[in-house]
């Protein structure tokens, strides 16, 4: 997963199954079975391939992912979707199954952005202006033509929420990238 991704809540990976083989059941693939139906001709499957996911990509609540696809960058999924396949860059997907609803932006756009992504840059120092995206990518590229900015490299750090641990139980931590 990339960065800055907004994730809805009930999103979901599917798993994959052989339609192509004699059954679809996982008894031929997944060796976890007992006798008797445990047998030495268990295929190798991959049920769960990793989804892989871009940066600034948008997924909304209940979405269900099938299995190995890739969500490009920049990417709008809209809630209760069904996504069966690949999603371009800076594409809006809908529906059941989902399918294209329109591109975010303009192609010569697109093409800047992926030349000069935003989300590479250290840009606290940079007031872009969001609501207007040809205007922010020229002053994101302007800025780097520039030198004035650096590549944004956080690392990790541990955030302490502050709020107070039940009694007995430590203080909840959570780990954020930057």
């Amino acid at each position: 997963m990339g960065r800055y991704c907004s994730i809805g809540d009930g999103v979901q990976t599917l798993s994959d199954h052989p339609a192509d083989w004699f059954t679809t059941h996982m008894l031929a693939y997944a060796p976890n079975f007992p006798a008797p139906y445990r047998h030495q001709s268990v295929g190798q499957f991959p049920s769960h391939s990793p989804v892989t996911i871009g940066n600034d990509v948008w997924i909304g609540s209940r979405v269900s992912l099938k299995s190995g696809i890739t969500i490009g960058d920049g990417a709008v999924i809209g809630a209760g979707a069904i996504v069966t396949r690949d999603v371009a860059p800076f594409t809006v997907v809908g529906g059941v199954p989902a399918r294209v609803i329109r591109q975010r932006f303009p192609d010569a756009l697109v093409e800047r952005i992926r030349a000069c992504p935003w989300w590479d840059w250290d840009l606290r120092t940079l007031a872009l202006d969001w609501q207007r995206p040809e205007a922010a990518q020229s002053m994101l590229e302007e800025a780097v033509a520039a030198g004035s900015l650096s590549r944004w490299n956080p690392g990790w750090r541990l955030l302490d929420r502050g709020e107070p641990p039940a009694e007995g139980q430590p203080a909840p931590l959570v780990f954020l990238p930057g």
